[in-house]
């Protein structure tokens, strides 16, 4: 992934190649450490220390956070680019969003579903939150792709 992006980037102009590709060259550095650093974690050859599993979600979120951050950056700099651009971007992490948001809503129901147990009241506020989010994320994501389709 951040190879193919690389490799988009290096077809800018010299100046969106430094605003663009700057934070997605940052952002695959902190993946690549976060793996360097959970690999051993993850080893069948030493069993799983309890922090094990806190390292490896926080490594991964520091790691999710300079993706987004790069994203946002590349979002920005080709919305000055092109409008149409930064909203097409728009969509695509919206259409993201919406799909972690029903992957935990469904993970949820499901589980409910298949065991009978029922919720409990953090677990059905979580459920409701990411419903809500889904709905107001489709009617983002429609607003948007309205806009690119005027253009």
């Amino acid at each position: 992934m951040f190879n193919d992006a690389l490799q988009g980037i290096a077809r800018l102009s010299p100046p969106l190649q430094e605003q663009v590709g700057k934070p997605i060259e940052e952002a695959w550095a902190d993946v690549r450490a976060a793996r360097a650093e959970v690999e051993p974690l993850l080893s069948d050859d030493q069993p799983a220390a309890p922090e094990a599993a806190k390292t490896f979600v926080a490594k991964f979120a520091i790691a999710g956070a300079a993706i987004d951050r790069a994203l946002s950056a590349a979002e920005q700099a080709l919305s000055q680019l092109d409008p149409s651009l930064g909203l097409m971007l728009e969509v695509s992490r919206l259409s993201n969003e919406m799909r972690e948001q029903a992957g935990l809503r469904s993970t949820l129901l499901s589980r409910f579903a298949g065991t009978g147990t029922a919720l409990s009241v953090p677990e059905r506020v979580q459920a409701a939150e990411a419903a809500g989010a889904l709905r107001l994320s489709w009617q983002r994501l429609q607003r948007i792709a309205a806009e690119v389709g005027d253009d």
